[in-house]
């Protein structure tokens, strides 16, 4: 529920999954639970979602639904992370086993409990660690193996390191109660009957019984040196801002919204402006942002000024030090965006870069249109790295290399761009120097006939693997 708050949503519905519930057919489900008790516009499911008496809906049940109750389906994609499937089966096994890192990477977020201080019989404070007892919120929450953690703790709305155990205390006695509790770092006062939130951020090590309480406080100077080290070392969900705006070009594009624009708030771990430019569509995409992803901006053009028109009239709408242009069939699959700015920050004399770009059709092989650079010559032969006219060429790595391409290159038909705010400067003052380059082919093109001072090169291909899709096809 919390995470819920902080994705600022209003309203949830808890439904107890009664026996008489279990039972329900899966039409029925549909019809009276969710068409009749909530009359939706859209639904929102996973790819493998089943649903109703022994599992028998699916997605394509609900679909033959969608003109009758009038709502629309998003389909959440497979999520992947380094070519594993993401499932609620493996991050519960990855916490249950004390895989923390592991459940963190899946979630995106650290697992946490919740829950109340209670009373417990002091023996941390007489040997110089004071634990606060918790006794978790819900019964059926899924606690992590026992051992030693290194956590942080949520009092209020202020945040503290500690380090937490779960077990059963072998050192003291046989068999005793299962308990979880928590050393909190420089923390001092009473908590009993405060409710605290703490989240899993590494595991340290396995109970174990000792000796004596001394070979036991011992170990607990030890394990708390290692929680603090790993804490020092961590990079917490806690966002900062880039000077970088994703801006999407759309026309009538409303069914490419619903499927990736989710995924490409995943670009950054840092918080970015993501900006549609709208060449005034005359579908319903306009609204299905403003009620679905309030957070992402809308410039609405009067008229469709076409590719390069719309993203021209748009971006001079927009500052940024960076700009990201993305197409909105674009599929990302972690944090792109950071190794490139991190890369233009620290070489400012780079004014563009571009990832490579995978077809969502065969992951393996580079985009057609994309064509992971599109890079093609003055005369309009392509000899980009990625196609050679219909073939396409598989992702084996071997082009990760950096690249750097100098005179006249012509490219064009590109899914994602990102240009640093002072190229667009020069685009605009036309500086004149001996170098010439031609950005995309088209006449009416983004840029055309720009002068580079001998600072600026462009770079057109990233030493990081290729991490974003694209579902256009050739035709």
């Amino acid at each position: 529920m919390r995470l819920f708050e902080q994705c600022k949503v209003s309203n949830v519905v808890i439904v107890p999954f009664t026996f008489e519930f279990s039972q329900m057919d899966p039409r029925e489900y549909i019809e009276r639970f969710l068409i009749n008790g909530f009359n939706p516009a859209y639904l929102i499911l996973g790819y493998d979602h089943k649903f109703g008496f022994n599992r028998q809906g699916d997605i394509q049940l609900l679909r033959q639904y969608e003109q009758e109750g009038k709502f629309r389906i998003i389909e959440i994609k497979q999520q992947e992370i380094d070519e594993i499937t993401i499932s609620s089966t493996k991050i519960r096994r990855a916490i249950t086993e004390g895989n923390i890192k592991e459940s963190t990477m899946y979630l995106g977020h650290y697992y946490n409990i919740m829950g109340k201080v209670v009373k417990g019989d002091s023996l941390g404070e007489k040997i110089g660690f004071p634990t606060a007892n918790i006794q978790v919120s819900v019964k059926d929450k899924l606690i992590p193996n026992e051992g030693i953690y290194a956590v942080y703790v949520w009092i209020d709305d202020q945040r503290f390191g500690g380090m937490l155990y779960i077990g059963n205390r072998p050192t003291i006695g046989d068999k005793l109660q299962t308990t979880v509790e928590v050393n909190i770092f420089d923390f001092s006062g009473s908590l009993y009957n405060e409710t605290l939130v703490v989240e899993f951020v590494d595991f340290i090590r396995s109970d174990k019984k000792f000796d004596s309480l001394e070979g036991l406080t011992n170990q607990l100077y030890m394990d708390k040196a290692t929680a603090q080290s790993v804490l020092e070392k961590e990079s917490p969900f806690e966002k900062s801002n880039v000077d970088c705006k994703i801006v999407i070009l759309n026309y009538n594009g409303e069914e490419y919204l619903e499927s990736y624009l989710s995924t490409i708030l995943e670009s950054s771990h840092h918080d970015f402006d993501i900006v549609v430019v709208d060449n005034a569509s005359t579908d319903s995409s306009v609204d299905y942002i403003n009620e679905w992803h309030p957070e992402v901006k809308v410039v609405e053009l009067s008229q469709n000024y076409g590719y390069a028109g719309g993203y021209n009239k748009g971006l001079q709408q927009i500052d940024a030090k960076y700009f990201a242009l993305v197409n909105s069939d674009v599929l990302v699959k972690e944090p792109w965006l950071d190794p490139i700015l991190a890369y233009m920050d620290q070489h400012p004399e780079v004014v563009a870069m571009q990832p490579k770009i995978l077809s969502i059709e065969d992951q393996t092989s580079f985009e057609y249109a994309g064509a992971a650079g599109g890079m093609m010559d003055l005369l309009y032969y392509p000899f980009c790295r990625g196609r050679i006219f219909d073939t396409l060429e598989k992702d084996e790595g071997n082009t990760t290399t950096s690249k750097k391409y100098f005179g006249p290159v012509v490219q064009r038909w590109l899914s994602v761009q990102i240009f640093s705010k002072s190229w667009v400067d020069l685009i605009r003052i036309t500086l004149h120097t001996k170098k010439k380059l031609i950005f995309a082919g088209e006449p009416n093109a983004l840029v055309t006939n720009v002068w580079f001072t001998e600072q600026c090169r462009f770079i057109i291909w990233v030493e990081e693997p290729s991490i974003m899709t694209t579902h256009a096809k050739h035709s």
